[in-house]
């Protein structure tokens, strides 16, 4: 064997077709992507308000509200959640048995697979939970999507940030596809392997309580992002706290409170989508009771 691949060992360890991103039921799990402006989360003061400019570019979307696209000569299927000049975050989605045509990426990329599996190269299947990090002319081709497939895409980029190819990409060993090589140079991992991180830890005498924790998938100051989960036990609820750099939140798993500083708090659910601009002061929760031992 000339090597195995990260995604031939995954496979093992992720069977389900869903993904379980390290939430017990109940737990809100949401994916963050934060670009443009540190992604420290900083507390703050209780009264502190948002000037009229955040509050203006602050948005909430529910996926089931956002036009489904083709995107010709490709055969994905592409709901825009945001879209600037120079980004966008998108929910891609492709049927079972379609095969990946010959592209290279004409920007960074960064991908979270949510659901269904894709064969990438021989013996080698990306399963759920799998997370991806996608250099600028790296070219992939030939993956088929073993069912559903479904996943998020992040890039400094307006649409399209791929285009067609018929030739190697000067990333990687011309021998090597490029899954292959994505897979080989760590470009690829398993959410659920990364372990999870206290916020109370990571940010101590900030008032950050006990079942609120952060993993971190990726930082890469090259493309100005940072990647990472957020997760809130039953019942627990954040500070009032700010990002510098704006965010996409994207809910994984159960539901959160998201309430801006002296706005009326929005519920979001499973695949809704919200826009956070640098410094804008919210406070989230999970509004699940929690019933575990000592609960009232």
């Amino acid at each position: 064997m000339r090597h195995l691949t990260l995604f031939a060992i995954l496979i093992f360890c992720s069977t389900s077709a869903d993904a379980q991103f390290g939430g017990r039921p109940g737990d809100a799990v949401l994916y963050l992507v934060t670009a443009k402006g540190s992604a420290d989360f900083q507390t703050v003061l209780p009264g502190t308000a948002n000037d009229s400019s955040t509050v203006a570019a602050f948005r909430v979307t529910s996926l089931d509200s956002v036009p489904v696209l083709t995107s010709e000569p490709f055969h994905f299927l592409r709901q825009m959640l945001h879209e600037a000049s120079d980004e966008v975050f998108i929910k891609f989605s492709e049927p079972e048995g379609a095969v990946g045509p010959h592209r290279i990426f004409v920007t960074p990329a960064k991908f979270l697979i949510l659901h269904g599996m894709s064969l990438l190269v021989k013996d080698a299947i990306g399963p759920p939970t799998s997370f991806l990090t996608i250099p600028k002319d790296l070219d992939l081709e030939g993956e088929i999507s073993l069912e559903r497939f479904g996943f998020l895409f992040w890039a400094p980029k307006n649409w399209p940030p791929i285009v067609p190819t018929d030739r190697r990409g000067p990333i990687g060993p011309p021998e090597m596809n490029g899954f292959e090589y994505a897979a080989s140079s760590g470009l690829a991992k398993l959410a659920n392997f990364i372990r999870w991180v206290s916020m109370r830890k990571i940010y101590p005498g900030s008032g950050w309580p006990n079942g609120v924790d952060l993993k971190l998938l990726e930082a890469d100051a090259a493309a100005g992002s940072t990647i990472r989960l957020l997760r809130l036990r039953p019942g627990t609820k954040t500070p009032l706290f700010r990002v510098p750099g704006h965010t996409h939140l994207y809910v994984l798993q159960g539901q959160t409170e998201l309430a801006p500083a002296n706005s009326s708090p929005v519920t979001l659910k499973a695949n809704d989508y919200a826009f956070l601009p640098g410094n804008f002061v919210v406070k989230l929760s999970n509004p699940k009771p929690y019933d575990g031992p000592d609960a009232q």
